[in-house]
């Protein structure tokens, strides 16, 4: 304090002792644990005995001595090394030093951010901001190679303060900046950056042909620019948006794999390799290549949790397209987000080729790191998880999840995941046999479509086809499966859930020849992948039936029954069953129709126990499709 005032220790403390006297200050001790006594004895800390006090004492000060006092306090904290970058900042602004001001209220906001304290971190990098943008207004700086690292930072954590404060146009109005001031600086490198950052800004808005031109446009301009960084997580993002888009999907493996090339050469950033792993992962699991982004998911999942562990680097964390709500603002948060990312992709792969219960361990693990990430990220983290649920007949946890997740979702004002909330709230619903609340969250996701595009209508079309074959609705089955079909210009490996229903909504309609090529995609498929031909089985009953085969329909039925067991899917093995009794009782084999639907009821009795709200298992056992099997069990 009297290194502040400038006076010696002796003549500091008769002033201290004077001031205590007057009663004008108060001594405090410094505060330690009772078992635990130091030797030395720490500083006692001094403060106003009242708030009057300190601001007489502060405004009677001339302004010339405030700063010079607030200079000396900055160099004290400054030289102890201990202090908050937000009490430097105030210092440094105080005594009228720009660049230490500008530079701590950045770090202030760096703090702020990696404690998810949204608004304080904007603050911080707003006044850094203003500083910035005064100095170079009255020409006492002059943009350098150290200044454009200082923009890139400042307006890209800004950006994504923003985000992670849910104020989306503020946030857009950042990006905006940034671009405006690479394009009047000539810095290719602020203009492919901030390109990027509108790119993911508008992807979650739904405008996929403005994200296309963005991303197209910031591709040329690294390529011309020999910006390999850059590139490579520009061709990260224009990697993903092709692997939703129906005219590009072929090409976004190669595009992900020429970036990861690229990537490996770059030695100081290993958090562009995990970009690309995520990317990879993300895009090979949904075309069914699923050792592949098991590959990719795990070696991503390693990196990201190596790196969320280092000090973080000066660096901006690369743009990413799947949801982070601005956590990569937060080198920490932002890698534990992409840890989450890789093992949602693993977990999806383990899945999907029928190893339910090792996705749910993958899916549970992805749950649990996000527990110490803002709430939105822990509803993201189990949507693969929630698969799994659904696969092992876990319908009550599952449903609790989407209804937290779409809340979540609304909140955010994401399109994208609003659409990708309700997609699994219907499918929770849907497998609870509660039709009219699962056609109404489709119903709703399929509203999105002018947000997100052509190829979520096909989605959400033929979730739709499902609730009506569900719902023995045949005339809605038909319309939904004969527009996913006739819109349908890539393949998706989470179709197969619903392929038995498009097939036989499509014979129904009195489309044959869609039906066989719906059913003929996955035959191959189906070969090699025993959680795949479980569906694509009932597929090929319904037609054997359809042409009269009753027996060739059983015996498909069977092989599919056989599967469901030994992988363990409950939901699919009940509706197996019972399908069975059908056709034995249509054939008048009551004692096989008997066996058959007893089985299924069996099957049905475990799913509801396992359903502990007394309403909602009521609910799931009064369904006509459930009543019609507990009442044939004779």
């Amino acid at each position: 304090m009297w290194g502040v005032a400038d006076l010696g220790e002796a003549e500091g403390l008769r002033c201290v002792d004077e001031l205590l006297e007057r009663h004008l200050l108060r001594e405090e001790a410094a505060a330690r644990d009772e078992e635990d006594e130091p030797l030395l004895h720490p500083s006692p800390t001094y403060s106003f005995t009242h708030e009057k006090i300190r601001q007489v004492a502060y405004t009677e000060a001339r302004p010339a001595r405030r700063r010079l006092l607030h200079r000396r306090a900055f160099e004290l904290l400054e030289e102890g090394g201990a202090s908050p970058a937000a009490q430097l900042a105030r210092h440094a602004l105080a005594a009228g030093l720009a660049e230490p001001a500008f530079r701590y209220s950045v770090a202030a906001g760096d703090q702020a951010v990696e404690v998810f304290a949204a608004q304080d971190a904007i603050e911080h990098y707003q006044r850094a901001r203003d500083l910035l943008a005064e100095a170079e207004q009255t020409g006492a700086r002059q943009p350098t190679e150290r200044s454009i690292q200082d923009l890139v930072h400042l307006y890209t954590r800004l950006g994504r303060a923003y985000e992670m404060a849910n104020e989306r146009e503020k946030a857009r109005e950042a990006y905006e900046a940034l671009l405006a001031l690479g394009r009047q600086l000539g810095e290719a490198t602020l203009e492919v950056l901030s390109l990027n950052h509108l790119a993911v800004f508008d992807y979650h808005q739904g405008d996929d042909r403005k994200v296309r031109a963005l991303l197209e446009e910031a591709r040329r301009m690294a390529e011309d620019a020999g910006l390999e960084e850059a590139l490579v997580e520009t061709q990260c993002n224009l990697a993903e948006v092709m692997a939703i888009h129906p005219r590009d999907y072929e090409h976004s493996g190669p595009l992900a794999r020429e970036a990861l090339a690229s990537a490996r050469t770059l030695q100081e950033r290993p958090d562009l390799v995990a970009r690309v792993l995520a990317t990879l992962a993300r895009v090979e699991v949904f075309a069914g290549r699923f050792e592949e982004s098991a590959a990719h998911a795990e070696e991503g999942a390693a990196l990201s949790r190596e790196l969320a562990d280092r000090t973080a680097p000066r660096t901006e964390l690369p743009t990413t397209i799947t949801p982070a709500m601005g956590l990569s603002a937060s080198w920490r948060a932002g890698n534990r987000v992409r840890e989450i990312h890789c093992l949602t992709y693993l977990a999806y792969a383990r899945i999907l080729q029928g190893r339910p219960q090792e996705g749910i361990a993958i899916g549970r693990e992805a749950q649990a790191i996000s527990k110490g990430l803002p709430e939105r990220i822990e509803a993201m983290s189990m949507w693969a998880l929630d698969l799994g649920l659904v696969e092992i007949g876990e319908y009550e946890e599952v449903l609790e999840h989407c209804l937290r997740g779409t809340e979540l979702a609304r909140k955010t004002q994401n399109v994208f995941l609003l659409w990708l909330n309700l997609d699994h709230l219907g499918r929770a619903y849907e497998v609870l046999l509660d039709l009219e609340e699962a056609r109404r969250a489709n119903e709703e996701a399929l509203e999105l479509r002018g947000a997100l595009g052509p190829q979520y209508e096909v989605f959400s079309s033929i979730r739709l086809c499902g609730v009506g074959a569900l719902s023995e609705d045949w005339e809605e089955a038909y319309a939904h499966a004969k527009k996913a079909h006739e819109d349908r210009t890539s393949f998706n490996v989470l179709d197969i859930f619903y392929l038995h229903h498009v097939v036989e909504a499509l014979l129904r309609g009195g489309d044959e020849r869609s039906a066989r090529e719906e059913a003929h995609r996955f035959a191959e498929r189906a070969a090699a992948n025993e959680r795949e031909r479980i569906t694509y089985l009932r597929s090929l009953a319904v037609l054997s039936e359809f042409e009269g085969d009753t027996g060739k329909t059983i015996e498909h039925l069977h092989e599919a029954r056989a599967l469901a067991k030994k992988i363990g899917v409950p939901g699919e093995l009940w509706q197996i069953q019972s399908r069975i009794g059908d056709l034995h009782e249509r054939r008048g084999e009551e004692a096989e129709a008997r066996e058959a639907f007893t089985l299924a009821a069996q099957t049905l009795s475990v799913l509801a126990r396992k359903i502990r709200d007394e309403d909602l298992r009521e609910g799931f056992l009064s369904a006509p499709r459930v009543r019609g099997v507990l009442g044939r069990t004779y």
